[in-house]
């Protein structure tokens, strides 16, 4: 009675891939490398991109407004500077200064125009305006009071009102850089916990697809060196001298075709075998009549 050599149970692995070639099979782990690597190589370019996107935000949202505020407080500066100016220059050059004060007081409100969309709220650009129109309107009754002569008057005001609105003015542009500030902080902050998460997740993605892959090949793998070790057995029974043990693999690789190849040859040398047999046998048995 004939024994059969039958491979372990395989995995469900094993049974897709089992009519393929071994060719076909490593060049399926090497696809799934490429294939992670490609996906790892999308995710990094989609997060850049999104890296970038949030430093495009940090620049205008943060950056660029506080330019432009930073040029508004500068500028402010050197308007209250020459307004300082007048009660102790007097009634001299009064019409050209004053000229001069409006002009760049107009150019302060242009400036204040071009920066409220990059406004951090417009409650505080609301009080940037209110605070400058006050203090341009303060700073035009000091100009009244010289202009009429009273010098002392004028300085008085300056001291007491003028003086004030200007520094509540100064904390109202200080108050919106500051905001901004804040603002940059929470951007940023944003930036580094996305930059955070996106290293995080390709270290998961890449650990899981390296798993993957290793798992594959492993399976893959195995099924070959299954099989191998099948064949290997049945051929080690037939160099001891047993041709019963038959070799039945449900595979259509490399290997199961030659445990075909090799089962049709156990058949074939059985059968030649049997021939001989029965050949010596009759031959014995004619040479025993001929004797007797």
């Amino acid at each position: 009675m004939s024994t059969t050599a039958r491979a372990p149970r395989r995995s469900l692995t094993e049974r897709l891939f089992s009519d393929s070639s071994i060719a076909v099979k490593i060049g399926l782990c090497l696809a799934l490398l490429v294939l992670v690597a490609a996906g790892l190589t999308g995710l990094s370019v989609q997060r850049m991109n999104s890296l970038n996107t949030g430093s495009e935000q940090l620049y205008d949202q943060t950056s660029l407004p506080m330019q432009h505020i930073i040029m508004i407080e500068r500028e402010f500066g050197g308007d209250r500077g020459r307004v300082g100016l007048v009660p102790a220059l007097g009634s001299v050059d009064l019409t050209n200064q004053v000229t001069e004060l409006g002009g760049r007081f107009r150019d302060m409100q242009s400036y204040i125009d071009k920066y409220a969309p990059m406004a951090s709220s417009q409650e505080s650009l609301q009080s940037i305006r209110t605070e400058m129109t006050t203090y341009e309107a303060d700073a035009q009754k000091m100009f009244d009071m010289v202009g009429a002569g009273d010098i002392a008057g004028a300085a008085v005001y300056t001291q007491n009102t003028l003086d004030k609105q200007a520094s509540t003015t100064n904390d109202a542009i200080a108050a919106e850089a500051d905001a901004l500030a804040e603002k940059a902080k929470a951007l940023h902050e944003t930036g580094v916990a996305q930059a955070a998460s996106s290293i995080r997740l390709m270290w998961i993605v890449l650990g899981v697809a390296s798993v993957a892959s290793i798992a594959l090949g492993f399976s893959v793998l195995r099924g070959v060196l299954v099989k191998v070790n099948a064949v290997k057995g049945a051929l080690e029974a037939m160099a001891a001298g047993d041709l019963t043990r038959e070799l039945r693999l449900d595979s259509r690789d490399e290997v199961g075709r030659m445990a075909l190849a090799l089962t049709a040859a156990q058949g074939s040398l059985r059968g030649t075998l049997g021939v001989v047999a029965e050949t010596a046998a009759a031959v014995a048995a004619a040479a025993e009549e001929l004797s007797a």
